[in-house]
């Protein structure tokens, strides 16, 4: 047993990781950092300094992303029609949303790029599996002071659509019914931590339902950061949904674009926990605001791009 635990261990730093990857790795000091700001600035600026080593590394798969493609594009059209649209003042205003670190284009386009640097340019970065602790670091504070529900009920929900993917008929419906006992036991904290997800959704729509095609464009004003006011309740809240949230801001296409990406990549994972895995982190996403925090969305960018290379067949590897 214990050999062949050694021998699967073995394998997993089959070809041995390069320095290119450990240089990867070092982007999750981002976690060990206190500030948000600091955060983001350490993301945005590391993300380039690894684009700029790409020029001398050899691309190991051959990965190509058209989802990926228009969303930056969108993004960095949306800059410019919001500027012209929402101000007409200096063209520093204007402009300052393409700068702004926590929701703005080059925010966006710092995560595409490390996805990108990721999937197409690292030998074997799997090692980042032994270095869990860290990865979810932005989740044991938060856990441990407000008692989050939500990826347990994710992850649960994940393993049902799993299974009944793999038609384990039996399974299935067992844990179908073990989710019904466990909610008529949790229903009140449960409903408790959900009541207020359903007006925030429904403010969201409401968004983008009055600028459905470009979005009301990145925040420029001195409004909480990816929260949202609720008239009836006069509370600030967040954002409970990733995917409506950027449609609030970048318009139904930069919604139906991620969504594209999203099923792409699904497409590209093999049946197994890699997939669990996959849909928890959606089904997440779905219920909490994940992708503004710079911390949360390195995690869920690294594990995407782990996804994305375990899909890739052996006679991939090595593009020239």
């Amino acid at each position: 047993m214990i050999k062949e635990i050694g021998v699967k261990l073995a394998d997993s730093f089959r070809p041995a990781p390069s320095f290119f990857d450990f240089l990867v790795s070092l982007i999750l000091v981002i976690n060990f950092i206190p500030q948000t700001y600091k955060k983001e600035i350490f993301f945005v600026f590391y993300t380039l300094f690894l684009f700029c080593l790409t020029f001398i590394v050899k691309p190991r798969r051959n990965y190509r992303s058209i989802w990926l493609s228009l969303i930056a594009v969108w993004s960095l059209l949306s800059v410019f029609i919001h500027s012209y649209i929402l101000s007409k003042e200096s063209i520093v205003f204007r402009y300052k949303n393409m700068y702004l670190m926590s929701e703005g284009f080059i925010y966006i386009l710092a995560g595409i790029l490390l996805l990108y640097i990721l999937v197409k340019y690292t030998t074997n970065i799997r090692f980042l599996f032994f270095l869990t602790p860290i990865l979810l670091m932005p989740w044991f504070f938060e856990f441990s002071v407000e008692n989050h529900l939500t990826p347990f009920a994710a992850l649960y929900l994940a393993l049902i659509i799993y299974f009944l993917i793999k038609r384990r008929r039996w399974i299935t419906l067992l844990m179908g019914w073990g989710g019904i006992i466990l909610f008529c036991f949790k229903h009140t904290h449960i409903l408790t931590r959900f009541r207020f997800k359903i007006p925030v959704i429904s403010e969201l729509l409401s968004q983008i339902a009055q600028h459905p095609f470009i979005g009301n464009g990145f925040n420029k004003t001195l409004n909480p950061d990816n929260m949202v006011f609720l008239d009836k309740q006069q509370l600030w809240l967040w954002r409970y949904n990733d995917f409506l949230n950027l449609g609030t801001q970048l318009g139904v296409i930069s919604l139906v674009l991620c969504l594209g990406f999203v099923f792409e990549t699904l497409i590209r994972i093999k049946i197994g926990w890699h997939l669990v895995l996959a849909i928890t982190m959606i089904l997440v996403m779905s219920f909490q605001s994940i992708m503004p925090f710079v911390d949360k969305a390195v995690t869920y960018i690294f594990l995407t791009g782990l996804f994305i290379v375990s899909s890739y067949k052996k006679e991939e590897l090595n593009v020239a």
